[in-house]
């Protein structure tokens, strides 16, 4: 019963970084879509794909590394909107070094 107290206190906290990532893979989408619309032939829309894997990975890094999930949003401040900020352009550095 412990285990499962554990993981229901947790949940609130998973579903942020679910919305998180699942707001990552839309915003890849969307700049596929961005790209390649003005072209005649343009590759076909993967929803699942290994770049996307890596990054959300990279970007779930990068929100990880500078402590997005440890305060409480209930009293999120400037400097929650701050990390947010950071955690982008760390994500979107690290992506740009990688492709």
């Amino acid at each position: 019963m412990a285990v499962w107290r554990q993981l229901a206190g947790n949940f609130p906290r998973i579903a942020v970084m679910l919305h998180d990532l699942v707001m990552v893979w839309a915003c890849w989408q969307l700049l596929h879509i961005a790209r390649y619309a003005i072209l005649e032939g343009a590759p076909a829309i993967q929803p699942l794909s290994f770049d996307i894997a890596i990054v959300m990975l990279l970007q779930a890094m990068a929100f990880h590394y500078v402590g997005l999930y440890r305060g409480l949003w209930r009293f999120a401040s400037v400097t929650d909107l701050v990390n947010i900020f950071k955690a982008c352009f760390i994500g979107v550095g690290a992506i740009v070094l990688v492709f």
